[in-house]
């Protein structure tokens, strides 16, 4: 009975710990000016191309949980997207002034 539980308590935290440990800490931006200005510091890391006024993001460092969506633009480090489009072309977001 003990090992049975302990088996269920594993089972459910088990999703809880990979989310955590695998996805990153969350950078907190005040305005649109300091979410255009992380993102440009990191675009070798996670932009794809501009093209215009819409700014291309890598597919892969794109993530989408229940408390929003999020870019990935260091290996550590997360910036919560408030907008996220799509055409034929990707995935982008378009930098607000």
């Amino acid at each position: 009975m003990v090992y049975k539980l302990l088996f269920v308590a594993v089972l459910i935290s088990s999703p809880i710990f990979a989310t955590n440990f695998s996805f990153g800490h969350s950078i907190e931006v005040s305005s649109a000016h300091q979410l255009n200005a992380l993102i440009l510091e990191n675009q070798d890391y996670c932009l794809e191309k501009v093209v215009d006024e819409k700014v291309y993001l890598k597919p892969k460092k794109i993530f989408i949980t229940n408390s929003g969506v999020f870019l990935r633009i260091t290996h550590w480090y997360l910036v919560r997207l408030p907008t996220l489009l799509s055409d034929e072309e990707g995935c982008y977001i378009t930098f607000i002034e």
